[in-house]
């Protein structure tokens, strides 16, 4: 007579994890325990090897004084390496969070760049005249020129000077000495 295997169902028994130890003893009692619920429980102890032992297999035994001095340097070592890793995780983190920073200041640079190119364009002065600003921040040891298109520019100009504590010493239309036609 032959015997017709669901592989399906012999796959299932095998990758199955250790029987629950009362289950498979209430199962070894009442004999209906399998190949699995015996070796489990012979593993264990709890019945007989084929010598006649009840041998503790060592994935199963209790600790005794021995194992926790071996364990104790063990248990002190990953407590070190949780601490060692967690610092090296928040490291990541705030490197994460510093290249963030890194591109939003790239971002911002852009920006003033483009608004220094926009004001460089106002320097390409095509009249003979402009709005001439000679002033001296509190930071500066000289006195330096400004010079705008238009007098609201200007007037903005001197009273953000005069709002930071520097002097403003005059601020007019004047005829500029030079006259610059086309950019560079």
């Amino acid at each position: 007579m032959v015997k017709i295997v669901d592989m399906t169902s012999a796959l299932q028994q095998v990758r199955e994890k250790a029987p629950d130890t009362a289950d498979a003893m209430k199962r070894f009692k009442s004999g209906n325990a399998g190949f699995t619920d015996k070796a489990h429980l012979k593993a264990k102890g709890m019945i007989p090897r084929a010598d006649g032992t009840k041998k503790v297999s060592p994935k199963y035994e209790d600790l005794d004084k021995k194992d926790v001095a071996t364990i104790k340097p063990i248990i002190k070592q990953l407590q070190k390496s949780v601490k060692s890793h967690d610092k090296q995780a928040k490291q990541l983190a705030k490197d994460i969070s510093d290249e963030k920073d890194l591109e939003e200041q790239v971002k911002d640079l852009e920006e003033q760049l483009k608004a220094a190119e926009k004001n460089l364009e106002e320097l390409y002065i095509k009249e003979d005249k402009a709005y001439v600003i000679r002033f001296k921040r509190i930071k500066d040891k000289e006195r330096m020129v400004v010079v705008f298109r238009n007098q609201h520019d200007a007037d903005m100009y001197a009273d953000n000077i005069k709002k930071q504590g520097g002097q403003v010493f005059s601020n007019k239309l004047e005829k500029i000495p030079y006259k610059v036609v086309s950019k560079k």
